[in-house]
């Protein structure tokens, strides 16, 4: 699929900037005369736009078309996610943008192995957005998930305003009746996923004192970025 991301799209002539040249132009080979798709990330803003030239500092010339803006997402999807080892959170974040959510958030837990301070955080969150930004390119997503972390649990899950909000977790009530209630009355949903150790109690009952349901998947104990992809895999089936 060739398209790219445009901050401030509108119609008319311009100059794409370095990032969307470099990937349509390098990546793709995208010439003089291809037809391209661009998108607004924050206004969700889409357009058809012909490259009608290539400039000497490899930045494209195109000529775009009338805008076209996607409705929201339904349903409104938060999604917050325990800072974990490795790339974890990396395909957790794909994953999201792939599978719709709206928001990803990484948080602080007591039982999170690995631990950042703000400089390290604001380089991950920048990583990410990237992230999120290529995956909304590639799955044909108008818009990018607004990517947020590395925030302590508390203030993270406090601040969430979803209809209906749940805590994943193995010993947990099953999750397919509540949730399918929830997608019938229309509800903004938000998700809560530990660490690879879990949560400990007393987190537990502070996010269950929030009004998180506790609820589980089934039976068997999956890994942390499992979790995710199929309770938003789960969402996006039934809604």
């Amino acid at each position: 699929m060739l398209r790219a991301a445009v901050h401030g799209l509108s119609e008319g002539p311009r100059v794409l900037d370095e990032g969307a040249s470099h990937h349509l132009g390098h990546v793709l080979r995208v010439g003089a005369g291809v037809a391209v798709e661009l998108f607004d990330p924050v206004t969700r803003a889409t357009a058809k736009a012909i490259v009608v030239g290539v400039h000497a500092s490899g930045r494209l010339s195109v000529e775009v078309g009338p805008l076209l803006v996607a409705p929201p997402l339904h349903p409104d999807v938060t999604l917050l996610y325990a800072l974990s080892k490795g790339d974890k959170v990396d395909t957790v974040v794909e994953d999201a943008t792939e599978l719709g959510a709206a928001r990803v958030v990484v948080v602080r837990t007591r039982r999170s192995v690995v631990k950042l301070d703000e400089a390290r955080a604001t380089l991950r969150r920048a990583r990410w957005t990237r992230i999120a930004t290529a995956a909304a390119r590639q799955c044909g997503r108008a818009d990018v998930p607004i990517v947020e972390g590395v925030l302590d649990l508390e203030v993270a899950a406090g601040a969430v305003r979803a209809i209906s909000r749940f805590v994943l977790h193995p010993a947990g009530a099953p999750l397919r009746e509540p949730l399918v209630e929830a997608l019938a009355r229309g509800d903004s949903l938000a998700f809560v996923i530990g660490p690879e150790g879990g949560f400990d109690d007393d987190e537990l009952r502070w996010l269950e004192g929030q009004g998180y349901h506790r609820a589980s998947l089934g039976d068997t104990v999956l890994r942390t970025e499992t979790v995710a992809a199929a309770v938003l895999g789960a969402v996006r089936v039934l809604a």
